[in-house]
C-alpha cells in the first residue's frame, strides 16, 4: 500500500502547533550497487558486528548467513543445522555486544540464541516471537504476537524481569488486536529501545529507555494520512462486526526503520517511501522514493544505517546500497513527479511534496508530524 507523505504541520504536546513550511518535491533515492546477490526471496533483517561482517536473515533458510567486506559468504548460523538447533522460520534477530545472535523464530515459537562461535547456547520458549533486540546490559527485548505488552526485557536466563508498552485498542477480539499490534524492535548504542508499529494505522515508532520509560514517539497524523487510516480502521470494525476476523489481511504500514547508532537518527519505510527524523523527533528533508532502477522500485524490510550509507534488504528485491541524502546531498537523486493535492478527505494515491517542519524545542515529548 503506497502511502503519501506531506508534512504540513507539525503539532508537539509541549509546544503547539507551527505553521506549514514550504514544500519539497518527493526525491527519487537510487540504489548505487547490491550486496550479496544469492539472497533475495524471504529477507527479514540485516546486520553488521563490530568487525564489519554482515549477517542476513532469510525466512526460508535454516541459518542466518555471514558475509565479509567483499561479499563473500564466510559462514553461517549455525555451521551444520540439525534438527534440534537449525531455524524453522525466522523473523528477525539481532547481534548483542558479546558476539552473540538471537534469532526469533516465529516457526519454533522460541528465540534461539547462539554463541560467537555460532553453537546454540540456549532456547527460549516464546509463543509467536515477532522481533528481538539485544540490550546493551545483556538482557534482551522481545515483541511477540501474545504479549500483553508491546515490550518484554528478559535476563540472561530468560526470565522476564519487566513488560512495558501498552498496546493500541484497534480491536476489541484479543487476538485480533495482539496480531494488530505487531511491531519490529531496533537498540541503539545510547541505551534506547525503539518500537515501530507495523500496522497501526497512524504510522507511529516509540523511544524507550531501559526502564521503559517512553521518551520520545513519532506519529505521522497529517491530513492526508487520515483518509487512510480511517479507512484501516473502519476494515477492522467491519471485519469484527462480521466475525472475519480470520480473513482480516492489512498490509504492512511500517514496513521497515533503521537508527543510527551514533547519531541518533532514525529513517522510517512506508512502502516505498522513506522519511528521516533526528534524535528529537524533529523531520530532516523530503520523502524519498527509493528505487533500484529507474522502472524497479523498492520496498525494505530491514534498514541497516551506517555512517556514509544506507544498507537496505527487500523481500524478494535483495540487499542494496543507497546513498545517505544527509551526507551526500545531490547524489543519485532526482526530483519524482509530484501528483495534484487532494481535495479535503480525498484519500492521497500518490506520492506528493514533502518539506521539512520547523524543529521544536522540546526533547522528550510526543511528535505528531
Amino acid at each position: 500500500m503506497a502511502i503519501g507523505v506531506c508534512a504540513a504541520a507539525l503539532v508537539v504536546a509541549s509546544v503547539g502547533m507551527t505553521g506549514a513550511q514550504e514544500q519539497l518535491p518527493d526525491l527519487e533515492l537510487m540504489a548505487t550497487s547490491q550486496m550479496f546477490p544469492d539472497v533475495g526471496a524471504g529477507l527479514r533483517a540485516i546486520h553488521k558486528d563490530a568487525r564489519g561482517r554482515y549477517y542476513v536473515l532469510t525466512h526460508n533458510a535454516p541459518a542466518v548467513f555471514v558475509y565479509g567486506k567483499s561479499g563473500k559468504r564466510l559462514a553461517q548460523i549455525p555451521a551444520r543445522p540439525t534438527r534440534e538447533n537449525a531455524l524453522i522460520a525466522g523473523t528477525d534477530f539481532d547481534l548483542g555486544a558479546n558476539g552473540y545472535v538471537y534469532v526469533a523464530d516465529q516457526g519454533a515459537n522460541d528465540v534461539k540464541i547462539f554463541d560467537d562461535d555460532g553453537r546454540l547456547t540456549q532456547v527460549i520458549n516464546v509463543t509467536d516471537p515477532e522481533s528481538v533486540a539485544a540490550l546493551p546490559n545483556g538482557q534482551l527485548a522481545i515483541s511477540s504476537l501474545q504479549a500483553n505488552n508491546l515490550v518484554e526485557v528478559l535476563d540472561q536466563t530468560g526470565n522476564q524481569v519487566r513488560a512495558f508498552g501498552d498496546l493500541e485498542k484497534l480491536a476489541t477480539r484479543r487476538d485480533t488486536n495482539h496480531s494488530l499490534n505487531a511491531g519490529r524492535l531496533v537498540s541503539d548504542g545510547d541505551a534506547h529501545l525503539y518500537f515501530a508499529f507495523t500496522y497501526l494505522p497512524e504510522p507511529t515508532v516509540r523511544r524507550y529507555d531501559l526502564t521503559g520509560k517512553s521518551s520520545l514517539e513519532i506519529s505521522l497524523q497529517t491530513l492526508e494520512f487520515y483518509p487512510s487510516a480511517e479507512s484501516t480502521r473502519r476494515r477492522i470494525s467491519e471485519d469484527e462486526d462480521e466475525d472475519k476476523h480470520h480473513n482480516l489481511t492489512l498490509h504492512p504500514i511500517i514496513n521497515a526503520f533503521g537508527v543510527d547508532p551514533q547519531g541518533g537518527d532514525i529513517w522510517i519505510a512506508m512502502d516505498d517511501e522513506l522519511t528521516h527524523f533526528d534524535r528529537n523527533g524533529n523531520r530532516v528533508g523530503a520523502t524519498y522514493r527509493t528505487f533500484v532502477d529507474e522502472d524497479s522500485r523498492f520496498v525494505p524490510v530491514s534498514i541497516l544505517v551506517e555512517p556514509e550509507r544506507l544498507v537496505m534488504a527487500a523481500d524478494p528485491t535483495g540487499v542494496y546500497v543507497f546513498p545517505r541524502p544527509d551526507k551526500a546531498p545531490g547524489v543519485d537523486l532526482a526530483p519524482a513527479s509530484a501528483a495534484t493535492a487532494p481535495s479535503k478527505g480525498e484519500t492521497p494515491t500518490e506520492p506528493r511534496s514533502s518539506g521539512p517542519p520547523e524543529s521544536p524545542t522540546a526533547t522528550d515529548r510526543k511528535s505528531v508530524v
